[in-house]
């Protein structure tokens, strides 16, 4: 079986997304939804597995309207306009002492315009600038004031309190401590000119830029040099890029890219104190690079601020297509994805058709994919055709079923299962308000709601990735959310055909349907999980199942689900597990119609079989022989002179397919040339119907 594995989308906008490899993973792209103000791509912060999106670009500030807000693009900085810091400056500034965040917190310099470094480049300016009035408070200490994340941020929320500074040690786990897939964490660069450090996302895909010298803190800017229309693809894919933007000691501006060149450095305020002069900062020159460095705690440096991401992992789906029909729903969240592209590139030319409720598309070779179907998404299942067997995976933020809430309309409803673990359908339907004769069903069972007695069928959990239709017998539109997943306790395993003695190929017809039935043999309802029934269709198994026990109703039932295309008469078989032996002569058929339910618990559908071995009166002296008999031989019938009247002979074979019939007269009939089990359906008008067992050798 091939494994297919997603190749990169350009155009996809989504952070990063990976595909497990039988040598280890391999990097794609995966949704992500970054609060306003940030950029897409999730980074590690400690070994707790917190994780953090960047803001889009370094904090700036403007006095003269006290506002603040990120610059627009991350390679964006002020640079020596900060020499006019001051109380009243229109301009904007980005290069602040520490601490500054402009709440009057207890320190005596805490306004972003701050310069008293103390009349000198000397530490006793520092204590101006001690957090809360304490010099061993950090910036989140006490109120948190004292972090420029507390403010309003016009461009990322324009909310107090929703952006923070990174911690010294949450800034070194960035850098060197974190494990990502790719096994790149940062590189050097020169982004449209401007000098650098490119901080790569846990989940970044290394196939979208060729990156030198990763995790180098020796390595120089030059070493990668990134157009902007580059930058804006690593962007997308969730790269952050600290430009190097000087520092600032009172009003005198140095050591920014623009100015110096390669001499240029990037300092980056931490939360963290170091000692009664100083404070943690980021470092980053065209030789060296320390996530811990300290300096003069007014000495005006860049600030990049942080805010938390949910966690949720990455979450691998895997997906085993087999050739023919597979029904399919998504747990990887699609939103800000091109799901459509990343499935058809996953399933490549093996498959043939995807299928969604109303629209599809066909895969042609040389053009591709053609038709309406152009969107997955999480709240709806997918008819898949596969020509041939393949393994898609996927990797992605996990959904949410409350961000995906799915309407149920009257009718038939093709339903997602947007959960990445197993649920009980009571649980997985426990937030709607069920109608009586609700049927929920998948690609191998199904299960029906009845008032005061719950959910009974052969589907009793929906598993992950599984394709679902929903019939609701509601006269309005209900509104399912599935519960979280921590509530899926207490599921059981589903009643699959899988190891019947008939097992149906499930995945030759895209459609279904539904029978539900109880079973007479010569008259009399059969109890016992020993039987099976099965329906039959030119040679084919439609569907199989065993005798079910239906508690509130003290009877076994068959709950069966037959697959096919529309019109095909179908034939039922019986099975005995304790004696095995078989019996196709049923009195009743069915004309196979997608989707229709036949029968309820409390009415429904009789198959009736009779025993091969009847016992008629008029059937004594009836005889076949010789028997066993030789394949294409004739075979006698022992019939009477009063019963060589109108008789019809019918030669059925193992899988309840008629091969021939005989009419009258006759009292002999030919052996089929295919040695095997047979059974002889024999009607003699005004008498009746009697059935033999034939073998033929």
């Amino acid at each position: 079986m091939k494994t297919n594995y997603l190749p990169r989308k350009m155009a996809l906008k989504a952070a990063a997304f990976f595909l497990l490899t039988t040598f280890g993973i391999m990097s794609q792209t995966i949704a992500d939804n970054p609060p306003t103000g940030a950029i897409k791509g999730r980074f590690t912060i400690n070994s707790d597995n917190e994780k953090v999106y960047f803001s889009q670009g370094n904090l700036q500030y403007q006095a003269s309207t006290d506002t603040w807000r990120f610059a627009e693009n991350q390679y964006d900085f002020v640079g020596q306009n900060n020499m006019y810091i001051s109380a009243t400056y229109d301009g904007w500034i980005d290069l602040f002492a520490w601490g500054t965040s402009g709440y009057n917190h207890g320190a005596v310099c805490y306004q972003p315009w701050s310069i008293n470094s103390g009349g000198g480049f000397n530490g006793s300016g520092s204590m101006y600038y001690y957090a809360y009035g304490n010099n061993s408070n950090d910036l989140n200490d006490e109120t948190g004031q004292a972090d420029w994340g507390y403010n309003a941020i016009s461009n990322g929320g324009n909310e107090e309190n929703q952006w923070r500074t990174l911690a010294m040690d949450e800034w070194e786990y960035v850098f060197n401590i974190r494990t990502t897939p790719s096994g790149l964490r940062y590189a050097k660069a020169i982004v449209n000119d401007v000098n650098g450090v490119i901080l790569l996302p846990d989940g970044w895909d290394a196939s979208i830029f060729a990156l030198n010298n990763c995790n180098m803190f020796g390595s120089q800017y030059a070493d990668n040099v990134i157009s902007a229309t580059d930058w804006n693809m690593m962007e997308d894919a969730g790269a952050v890029f600290l430009p190097s933007s000087g520092s600032r000691l009172g009003t005198n501006v140095n050591g920014y890219s623009e100015m110096d060149g390669e001499k240029a450095r990037g300092n980056y305020w931490s939360a963290t104190h170091e000692s009664t002069d100083g404070a943690y900062f980021v470092m980053v020159s065209n030789a060296s690079l320390s996530p811990h460095w300290h300096q003069y705690r007014f000495v005006g440096l860049s600030v990049r601020l942080v805010q938390s991401a949910p966690s949720v992992n990455y979450t691998l789906q895997t997906t085993e297509f087999t050739s023919g029909w597979n029904w399919y729903s998504s747990y990887i969240d699609q939103n800000e994805v091109d799901g459509f592209s990343l499935l058809t590139e996953g399933l490549g030319a093996n498959s043939i058709q995807i299928k969604a409720q109303q629209q599809y598309a066909n895969y042609y070779e040389g053009m591709g994919w053609v038709g309406m179907l152009t969107d997955i998404n999480n709240e709806s299942t997918y008819k898949i055709k596969n020509a041939a067997p393949c393994t898609v995976g996927i990797i992605g933020l996990e959904a949410l079923s409350e961000q995906h809430p799915i309407t149920l309309t009257p009718g038939w409803n093709w339903i997602g299962y947007p959960c990445s673990e197993p649920m009980a359908i009571e649980t997985a339907f426990s937030n709607i308000t069920v109608t009586d004769g609700d049927l929920v069903k998948a690609l191998n069972g199904y299960a029906t709601y009845y008032e005061g007695w719950g959910w009974i069928g052969s589907l009793r959990t929906i598993t992950p990735g599984m394709g679902l239709l929903y019939k609701s017998y509601s006269n309005q539109n209900t509104t399912l959310i599935y519960p979280d997943n921590t509530r899926s306790s207490g599921w059981i395993e589903n009643i699959t055909p899988d190891d019947n003695h008939w097992v149906p190929d499930l995945h030759a017809y895209p459609d279904n349907m539904t029978v539900t039935a109880i079973v007479e043999l010569d008259g009399m309802e059969l109890e016992g999980d020993n039987y099976e029934i099965a329906a039959f269709a030119d040679g084919e198994c439609r569907g199989s199942v065993p005798m079910m026990y239906v508690e509130p109703l003290d009877r076994y039932m068959a709950l069966l689900t037959l697959s096919g295309e529309e019109a095909t008469s179908l034939h039922f078989g019986l099975y005995n597990a304790e004696t095995g032996e078989e019996c196709f002569n049923a009195d009743e058929t069915l004309s196979f119609e997608a989707d229709a339910v036949i029968g309820e618990v409390d009415a429904p559908f009789v198959i009736r079989f009779r025993n091969t071995t009847g016992v008629d009166e008029w059937t004594k002296s009836l005889q076949v022989y010789p028997n066993p008999v030789e394949h294409g031989q004739t075979i006698t019938l022992g019939l009477s002179a009063e019963e060589m009247g109108e008789v019809q002979v019918e030669i059925i074979n193992a899988l309840g397919v008629v091969e021939t019939v005989h009419a009258t007269p006759l009292q002999t009939i030919t052996a089929p040339n295919v040695a095997g089990v047979y059974t002889l359906k024999i009607t003699v008008e005004g008498k009746g119907t009697c059935f033999r067992k034939m073998v033929v050798r």
